[in-house]
């Protein structure tokens, strides 16, 4: 897809019945007053989560063990919506002041640039064979031994939660990759999150033997 001119707001906005309507996110946005940033000049990266995803995630949060009782936490959009600060979270862990596209997520690691909340976000990258070729007339080709032939393509895992739907629709004002659930807010340094990661275990007992794994968690605080 090439951009015609449009934003990231004007993607979100508008692009309802390609691939299903982002209301939740575009009211989470402006909720965080950072809807005004996506209609402007910049270069953004925006991992958009459908009103399907975030409906999923507001069910997930519904309840919360606190003790020995149950704390009530979303119950619809709108108790999301009262709480700004939950919205600020939500939004900034979505969007990068970076462009980055799927070229720059190939393997396992982690984005080369934090998210607008300044924390950083693992990606897998895998080979995904589950799509069947097809012909021109939707019927599967077969292949020389007789079975289904597949199109193997690479399947985007973000921070071990969200899969990549669809990567790599530039906007005037950065790029915009389509995920099939809500991103979580991490607390952690690269240390913490390479650690989770089952493909960088070699290179994190590096970093723990070599030292460079404390280095790597102090932070600025001002």
């Amino acid at each position: 897809y090439t951009n015609n001119g449009e934003t990231v707001a004007d993607y979100l906005d508008g692009r309802v019945q390609d691939h299903g309507n982002y209301s939740y996110f575009i009211a989470i946005l402006q909720k965080a007053e950072l809807w005004g940033q996506m209609r402007t000049y910049g270069t953004y990266t925006c991992f958009a989560p459908n009103d399907s995803a975030m409906q999923a995630y507001i069910d997930m949060r519904r309840e919360e063990a606190v003790g020995d009782s149950i704390k009530q936490i979303f119950q619809s959009l709108e108790t999301v919506l009262q709480n700004r600060k939950v919205c600020d979270t939500i939004a900034r862990t979505h969007l990068f002041n970076n462009l980055m596209f799927a070229s720059d997520m190939n393997g396992s690691g982690v984005l080369q640039h934090p998210n607008l909340l300044d924390r950083y976000v693992t990606y897998n990258s895998i080979p995904d064979s589950s799509v069947k070729a097809k012909d021109e007339s939707g019927n599967v080709l077969k292949a020389a031994d007789g079975s289904d032939s597949v199109l193997v393509k690479l399947k985007y895992l973000i921070n071990m939660q969200a899969s990549i739907v669809h990567a790599d629709d530039t906007v005037e004002n950065g790029v915009v990759h389509r995920i099939d659930q809500v991103l979580r807010s991490s607390n952690q340094c690269v240390p913490g999150l390479m650690k989770e990661n089952p493909n960088l275990s070699i290179f994190y007992s590096a970093l723990v033997l070599t030292g460079l794994k404390d280095t790597l968690e102090k932070y600025y605080d001002d």
